[in-house]
């Protein structure tokens, strides 16, 4: 699922502010 994905993502990035602003502003 997406929220599995977004999880693992965030697990394994070290540095996932970008990405996290970029799921910010799609949900937005």
């Amino acid at each position: 699922s997406w929220e599995d994905t977004y999880r693992a993502m965030a697990a394994e990035a070290e540095d996932w502010s970008d990405f996290d602003a970029t799921l910010a502003d799609g949900l937005d």
